[in-house]
């Protein structure tokens, strides 16, 4: 895909995604199962009840990430 960029090359962006996904999980009410990394995207299996808006959900986990992980790596904000 076109719009896709390559932005998780880097092992430590790979470990704070996964860190920071996790800590969030306990914020918004959902355990994580597995998370795994391709280069332009990340795949999260986790599991909520059913009382959770799993969509507001998953927006504010990938708003949030993205923020933070421009805002510690530099070369991935450039890159997008």
């Amino acid at each position: 895909m076109k719009y896709r960029k390559k932005v998780f090359i880097n092992d430590a962006t790979v470990d704070f995604l996964k860190t920071t996904t996790r800590e969030m999980a306990e914020t918004f009410s959902f355990d994580v199962l597995e998370i795994e990394c391709d280069k332009d995207r990340f795949h999260m299996h986790f599991k909520s009840s059913p009382l959770i808006n799993i969509p507001q959900s998953v927006n504010a986990v990938k708003t949030i990430t993205l923020e933070e992980i421009q805002r510690r790596f530099p070369n991935v904000k450039k890159e997008l």
